[in-house]
């Protein structure tokens, strides 16, 4: 009888310690996909970061042009400078000059293309 009531009770024991540890895997398993999680939501959370410093140092930069911009169009001169690229205006008095380059002369011309009489047949 001992022995059978011994080896009832080994039999309890190992089944008793396969229950436990399957718990234990399940729990550790539990444990592992909230650490994966955690570390997903960091890594992403990371990315955001990088993205919003880099979003703040465009719009900083954008803020110091926009604040040269306004300190220039307080002036008088930054103002007739605006006006005149907007409008298209200018004072009473002042006229356009258009600088136009010379004409070349034609037996240069003659000469250049004379020498490039090969480029239709090889145009390397």
């Amino acid at each position: 009888m001992r022995g059978f009531r011994q080896q009832k009770q080994h039999i309890l024991r190992v089944f008793t310690l396969r229950i436990f540890t399957v718990v234990l895997l399940l729990a550790l398993l539990a444990l592992l996909k909230g650490g994966w999680n955690v570390y997903q939501k960091q890594r992403e959370a990371y990315v955001h970061k990088i993205n919003a410093e880099a979003k703040l140092d465009e719009l900083v930069d954008r803020k110091r042009q926009l604040q040269a911009e306004v300190l220039h169009l307080k002036s008088n001169r930054g103002i007739e400078e605006e006006m005149r690229q907007q409008f298209e205006v200018a004072r009473e008095g002042e006229g356009l000059i258009i600088i136009v380059d010379r004409p070349s002369p034609e037996g240069e011309e003659g000469v250049v293309k004379g020498k490039e009489w090969w480029r239709p047949v090889w145009p390397w």
